[in-house]
């Protein structure tokens, strides 16, 4: 005895470690339970007409779970017979779109409401827009996105190459052919782009289908307000073009073409199989990785050598010392004198500070000097005070030339700045200056996919560089992103340009072992071997086996209950019951009124009804002559018929004319 290869396939799957006896009654239980539900919601012509056929077919009967909780709304779109959009491309000998021509239908009463060409030739293709520069070249480049109109003609608004995404280059400036050798998916991200933008304007339009034809892709959708008929296919889709009693190459030839079109398809159905696993019988994981790109900026700042930076404040504080700036008390103020001094050019001259160098400004008051010379073709300034003696450092140059002197008197809490540009003085003992700033590039890239590059038993399956696809299903896309910037900030902005910026792939790393499916077969085997039961019950058991990690086998016995697959089988016809009821009858005909030829006016009609939940629904005054139960009156049904026709044949004369 066998039962379906479903069940068996379920039991395959089973885990290989032994659940505890408490969890696979719970599973059992939860599995039943779930099965009564579906059987109580699908399991009746009733039940699927109001659970699933007039959800999907009327928008007035929401769809709803099948515990009931949640609703709605399911109803299916009707195929679409309208094409709303047309692109056409021309490509350049550059490698450029020389023409761009979109047509737009935006009623769907299939004529064209607006006819656009792009004024300029195509460069680059993005997400959302498209790229003109200097023709087969990557030059003097504008970026436009697409837009809608208030009247729903499609828009190109210039804007910056931040606001676009996932863009790439298509003429000759990154290689050669590239628009032919990508058409298919040139058109698909070129009208993608343009459906997004209508669809982000409205949400009317549902697009059903988009075929492409050479260098034109046609978008077929409707207006899913309106959805109230059905739709017609696009011509030469009909499966019956296909179907000749002589010849399978119709279909033969179809399949062919279809191989080489998903072929050339990374992401065809047809190519995730072929490159699968499975295929080459060899087990393996898939594992992820990212490249990255980093920007960091080191800022610094730099003061003058007898300074230091103050993080609180911002600023270079210089401190008062013999070189630089220093506060003199002389309590007065608004005197002064130049004088000049001769000095060796190897330094090292003595000079006494004192009213005899050039007159005695303001009297007696204590006065300053400032003295500047040149050593090296270094300005050096010295501060002294009055009747000090000032000496000049040795110059190792031995060019040492005298500039100027200042003999002057100082108001108290002063301090001269005026040497350090930018410098203003504080609380009379130091000067503070803004630093010289500066930035430091600093560039990195952390390869997460190193080991798995490097690593033979690892293809890269898929590969998206800032969110362009170059590689999907092991297979190159032959596209690549376009260059793009980033601003960032240190002591100054920085608008740093990169070819790249992330890299996240996925590997598929062979293991050393190879599919082994003996274990499988084994305990395949072993359960269906085992099966035993009574179809007329439902009940089964079986003998299951696994395999522990140790390579020990276990058996459990188990048992199964399928009596809810008969519940949930179809009848051969729906339950019904039969009854009559009396009803006067007072038909007229050629003979006159049938009371004239009856005993009485009372007769009797048959009806029958269709049962519900078993029970006959039987109106006022009937009587039931058959409860419910799947009926066949095909016998009685054919005996009326003959009566009938008997009946006919008796009132027509042998002439052949009635009465």
């Amino acid at each position: 005895m066998k039962i379906t290869g479903l069940v068996v396939f379920l039991f395959v799957l089973l885990p290989v470690c032994l659940p505890a006896q408490s969890e696979i009654d719970h599973a059992k239980s939860a599995g039943s339970d779930m099965g009564n539900l579906g059987v109580e919601k699908f399991g009746s012509t009733d039940s699927f007409k109001s659970n699933i056929s007039d959800p999907v077919t009327s928008e007035n009967t929401l769809m709803k779970t099948l515990d009931g909780a949640s609703s709605f709304k399911g109803q299916l779109s009707c195929p679409s017979s309208s094409r709303f959009l047309e692109v056409f491309v021309q490509p350049g000998g550059s490698g450029d779109l020389q023409l761009v021509r979109i047509s737009q239908d935006i009623d769907l009463d299939g004529n064209v409401d607006f006819v656009t060409q792009l004024p300029f030739p195509v460069s680059g293709i993005c997400g959302n827009g498209v790229i003109t520069c200097d023709t087969g070249t990557w030059d003097n480049c504008r970026y436009y996105k697409w837009g809608l109109s208030d009247s729903g003609q499609l828009l190109l608004n210039e804007v910056g190459v931040t606001a676009l995404g996932g863009c790439y280059c298509i003429n000759t400036a990154c290689g050669s052919g590239l628009v032919w050798q990508n058409l298919d998916v040139v058109l698909r991200d070129l009208g993608g782009g343009i459906v997004g933008a209508i669809q982000a304007r409205t949400r009317r339009y549902a697009v059903a289908d988009a075929k492409i034809d050479s260098t034109l892709i046609t978008y077929y959708g409707q207006d899913v307000k309106k959805c109230a008929r059905s739709g017609t296919a696009p011509s030469g889709t009909s499966p019956s073009k296909f179907y000749d009693p002589q010849s399978d190459a119709a279909l033969l030839g179809a399949a062919e073409s279809e191989v080489v079109s998903q072929s050339g398809d990374p992401g065809s159905l047809y190519s995730l199989m072929i490159n699968s696993p499975a295929m080459s019988e060899t087990a393996g994981d898939l594992r992820s990785c990212r490249i990255t790109r980093s920007i960091n900026i080191l800022k610094s700042f730099t003061c003058p050598d007898d300074g230091s930076y103050d993080s609180g404040t911002q600023l270079c504080i210089i401190p008062a010392n013999d070189y630089t700036p220093r506060t003199f008390s002389t309590g007065g103020g608004g005197g002064y004198c130049y004088f000049g001094l001769p000095i060796s050019p190897e330094g090292g001259d003595t000079y006494g500070i004192g009213n005899g160098l050039c007159g005695d400004p303001q009297g007696g008051i204590v006065k300053n000097a400032r003295i500047i010379y040149t050593c090296g073709g270094v300005q050096h300034i010295i501060y002294t005070a009055e009747y000090q003696a000032v000496t000049f450092p040795p110059c190792p140059s031995r060019d040492a030339r005298f500039v100027q002197g200042l003999y002057y008197t100082t108001p108290a809490g002063s301090i001269d700045c005026s040497h350090y540009e930018g410098a203003t003085p504080i609380a009379g003992e130091a000067c503070s200056k803004p630093p010289d700033k500066k930035d430091e590039v600093q560039e990195s890239v952390a390869d997460g996919c190193s080991a798995m590059e490097a690593d033979a038993s690892c293809k890269i399956r898929e590969e998206r560089v800032d969110d362009v696809y170059t590689y999907r299903n092991y297979s190159p896309t032959r596209v690549l992103p376009v260059a793009t910037c980033k601003t960032f900030t240190g002591n100054f902005d920085h608008n740093v340009c990169r070819d790249w910026w992330v890299k996240e792939r996925t590997y598929y790393c062979k293991s050393a072992k190879r599919y082994d499916f003996t274990d499988a077969k084994a305990r395949a085997d072993a359960v269906v071997g085992s099966i035993a039961g009574s179809p007329s019950t439902g009940q089964y058991r079986f003998r299951d086996i696994t395999k522990s990690d140790t390579g020990a086998w276990s058996t459990m016995d188990m048992s199964l209950d399928l009596s809810m697959k008969s519940a949930m089988a179809p009848k051969p016809c729906e339950d019904a019951c039969r009854t009559r009821r009396r009803k006067l009858d007072t038909q007229a005909g050629v003979s006159g009124v049938r009371t004239n030829y009856q005993k009485d006016n009372v007769s009797h009609e048959f009806l029958y009804h269709r049962c519900e939940n078993g029970v006959c629904p039987a109106g006022p005054g009937e009587e039931i002559l058959k409860d419910c139960q799947c009926m066949n009156d095909f016998a009685e049904a054919a005996t009326v018929m003959s009566v009938v026709d008997d009946a006919g044949k008796d009132i027509i004369c042998t002439t052949g004319q009635k009465y």
